[in-house]
């Protein structure tokens, strides 16, 4: 929770930060899905319940990101897919938070029970 509280506070900050710089600045914010890291390896993705997510490699990742402020992008999202899920939290905010919760959440705590 205290993550993606923080993720909000980054990305309004941001949001706030290029009205006040104007044009001259140029700032991308960039939302990355899971990234083939060391924070997502096996382990921790079993753990959480996320493994069957597909993770984006981190060259194409850096690519995507260095591409997108060349272009001055505002935002970028990659992969590209995780974009429906935003989608879905505007539209329909509910059904998002207890599919998130019953994946990540619940069936989590069943395996540890097993």
């Amino acid at each position: 929770m205290v993550s993606q509280a923080s993720k909000e506070a980054l990305l309004s900050f941001f949001e706030t930060l290029r009205i006040e710089v104007g044009s001259n600045v140029g700032i991308t914010v960039v939302t990355p899905g899971l990234v083939g890291t060391q924070l997502t390896n096996v382990e921790r993705l079993e753990e959480s319940n996320a493994l069957w997510i597909p993770r984006l490699s981190v060259k194409k990742c850096a690519k995507a990101i260095v591409s997108s402020a060349k272009r001055e992008d505002k935002y970028l999202t990659v992969p590209s897919w995780t974009k429906t899920i935003f989608l879905w939290k505007i539209l329909c905010p509910e059904i998002v938070n207890s599919i998130m919760n019953f994946v990540f959440i619940s069936l989590a705590k069943r395996r540890k029970i097993q």
